[in-house]
């Protein structure tokens, strides 16, 4: 079973934790597919065909580079982020993320604000 942080939902198949580093892989994965999903919406656009790879990564604020991306994601899960957070849907039975969220959080006006960045779902799931 997938090891986490914390806990922080869960109902009979699945549970949303903080993820531990050892997720660095997998959430990677997700994260390639998450730039995979949007070119496929954005067949239609005029501009899909002229977009290189670095430009969708760019498009979605997602590292085209595997080791700066690897790195990303790991040093966040490792060590946190005042601003960033990064937490996961595990599917109980096979103990595999099947997706996850990844936000932003900050101070606006004295008060507390999120800023969801990326929500993706394995497509098997989607």
């Amino acid at each position: 079973e997938e090891k986490c942080k914390q806990i922080l939902a869960e109902n009979d198949d699945f549970k949303v934790i903080v993820p531990p580093p050892e997720a660095t892989a997998r959430i990677r994965v997700l994260e390639r597919e998450f730039l995979l999903d949007h070119a496929d919406c954005l067949r239609e656009h005029p501009l899909h065909l002229a977009m290189a790879p670095a430009e969708w990564a760019d498009f979605c604020g997602v590292p085209v580079n595997e080791a700066d991306a690897h790195r990303s994601i790991h040093n966040l899960l490792n060590k946190g982020s005042d601003t960033h957070s990064l937490i996961c849907c595990v599917e109980k039975k096979t103990g595999c993320i099947r997706g996850y969220l990844n936000f932003g959080h900050f101070k606006q006006f004295n008060d507390q604000a999120l800023h969801l960045n990326h929500l993706k779902v394995q497509r098997e799931l989607q």
